[in-house]
């Protein structure tokens, strides 16, 4: 299922059954445009832990960043724990940290933005630099 905020595919969730018919949750991903920086959104995924490890948060942040891009949005923003390294991961596929600080203990705000989609690094290739593309946002 896709959510739309501000025109923006904001979600992504995928299902799954189980043999009585309830299905759960796998996966959420979310990006909400910043109503006083139209080129600034906060990102954020969830993965559930039986899903993990398999590609879906990556497949979630490439699809995230490419709307994102296509609807003119060039930094993102993102609340975690200073030890969510899967995240930070995920946030380098697709753009450049530009900044971290402490929130709270244990906590950090961190600002990426993004690279020009066609230019998003690949997955194991870590050392690959992508270039970065200056918008003036």
């Amino acid at each position: 299922m896709i959510n739309h905020h501000n025109g923006l595919p904001a979600s992504r969730r995928k299902g799954r059954t189980d043999p009585c018919g309830v299905t759960t949750k796998s996966a959420v991903a979310r990006c909400i445009r910043d109503t006083a920086d139209g080129g600034l959104a906060e990102v954020a995924i969830a993965v559930a832990e039986d899903w993990q490890h398999h590609g879906l948060g990556e497949l979630l942040i490439r699809v995230l960043a490419r709307s994102a891009w296509d609807a003119g949005i060039r930094c993102w923003n993102a609340t975690l724990f200073t030890n969510n390294n899967a995240m930070r991961k995920l946030l380098e596929l697709v753009g450049e940290k530009q900044s971290e600080q402490s929130e709270d203990a244990g906590v950090v705000g961190l600002v990426y933005r993004l690279f020009l989609p066609s230019l998003a690094r690949a997955e194991g290739h870590p050392g690959q630099r992508s270039q970065r593309v200056e918008t003036g946002n």
